[in-house]
């Protein structure tokens, strides 16, 4: 199981629709009390450094269930002018918008994968959650894959897909631009990733 949205971040009203988005997916997804709880953390803590700090932006998320575990992952990005100290950012108690100070601390102590990225261009901030299955330690996949899709501005769909299948010691990967952009673009990319899965077996030759 796949999903994915993306909620504009532009004043504090979005911040709570994205709250409620990552809740509507982690229980989608079957994500336990407590790793729901951390997720609706990361993700306020996320969108609100987008809106405070970087003047609004766009919040992605993405949720995958398979036979190892579950997780859910958080792309909060904005074009502000940037985090100066990221280093002093990451402590706790540090502010420069009024706040308490712990956002990106939070989100550094819940995720079990976390990172950031921020220039004068505007900042990224990415972070996992992981719920794993008692046995997956003897399923962990040699190659881990992720990709990032966003419409395009002014568009609700992207004209972009892609889609990957592991089996054994085989990796098979698919991206798609549909042309154009919006709806139309998208269910061609979407195609794409449905031909692709029902053929995946095969040689990318034939």
């Amino acid at each position: 199981m796949f999903l994915s949205q993306t909620v504009s971040l532009s004043d504090f009203s979005s911040t709570a629709e994205a709250r409620r988005a990552g809740a509507r997916m982690a229980a989608s997804l079957g994500l336990n009390e407590t790793k729901s709880g951390q997720t609706a953390i990361v993700i306020t803590e996320a969108a609100r450094n987008a809106v405070v700090y970087g003047g609004g932006g766009q919040l992605l998320l993405s949720g995958m269930k398979s036979k190892t575990g579950t997780r859910m992952e958080i792309v909060a990005l904005d074009r502000g002018p940037g985090i100066a100290d990221l280093a002093r950012a990451l402590q706790d108690g540090y502010s420069t918008g009024g706040t308490p100070g712990t956002g990106l601390g939070a989100i550094k102590r819940m995720a079990e994968v976390f990172d950031v990225f921020s220039n004068a261009k505007g900042t990224a901030i990415f972070a996992r959650i992981e719920q794993s299955e008692t046995d997956a330690r003897s399923h962990k996949p040699s190659v881990e894959l992720a990709g990032l899709i966003s419409p395009i501005a002014g568009e609700t769909d992207s004209g972009d897909n892609l889609a990957w299948e592991m089996n054994g010691d085989r990796c098979i990967v698919m991206m798609a631009d549909g042309l154009g952009h919006g709806p139309l673009a998208a269910n061609a990319a979407d195609e794409a990733v449905r031909v692709f899965r029902l053929h995946s077996a095969e040689s990318p030759a034939a």
